[in-house]
């Protein structure tokens, strides 16, 4: 989606192109395709566009790097999602997308534009993309605050299973409430 945006703003202004991209070669793959010109970190301060989207290599440098691209020479901050964390082998956690945005919002002052879930425009879109009826499609994930309210405030039904971050007392705590709750993938079956 953030590709998408950023080949809508490239019409409006073809002389914005260049992106600092904190993501994975995926993410920069998808820039490129759409006209956008992916910089390297040291050239932050040429950045019309700080993309943010989960990155194993993020470390300080590169986030102050981008906070300054964005509050001192001011280019706009877009996040691919705001999950804070994902789980990973033992029952631990490892820092996601979200935590690297909130590093770069707070060094820089700014917000991000989140261009994923919970973003109502992708969830339209992968519905569009595919020809679907939303009365006949449900949503699976593992984020309450993401996938499961992106998807139920388009109106979609959405099944939250619990192998992610999200704990059954979360659903009262942020009063999200999903169509349907699981432990399981293998609920969706059966």
């Amino acid at each position: 989606m953030a590709a998408k945006y950023l080949e809508n703003e490239l019409k409006k202004h073809p002389e914005k192109k260049r992106v600092l991209c904190i993501a994975e070669e995926s993410v920069k793959f998808l820039l490129r395709e759409v006209g956008m010109e992916v910089i390297e970190p040291e050239d932050y301060r040429k950045a019309h566009y700080v993309v943010v989207g989960f990155y194993k290599s993020f470390d300080w440098i590169l986030g102050s790097q981008a906070a300054d691209a964005i509050a001192t020479y001011g280019a706009k901050l877009i996040g691919t999602n705001p999950d804070p964390a994902r789980p990973v082998e033992n029952n631990e956690i490892e820092a996601g997308t979200g935590a690297i945005i909130s590093f770069i919002e707070t060094a820089s002052r700014s917000q991000a534009v989140i261009m994923a879930k919970p973003y109502p425009e992708i969830y339209r879109m992968g519905l569009e993309r595919m020809n679907l009826d939303i009365s006949r499609v449900l949503m699976v994930g593992d984020m309450l605050s993401t996938d499961i309210k992106g998807a139920l405030d388009i109106g979609m039904d959405a099944a939250l299973v619990l192998t992610g971050m999200t704990r059954r007392e979360d659903i009262e705590r942020l009063g999200i409430k999903p169509t349907f709750v699981m432990d399981s993938l293998k609920e969706l079956i059966t």
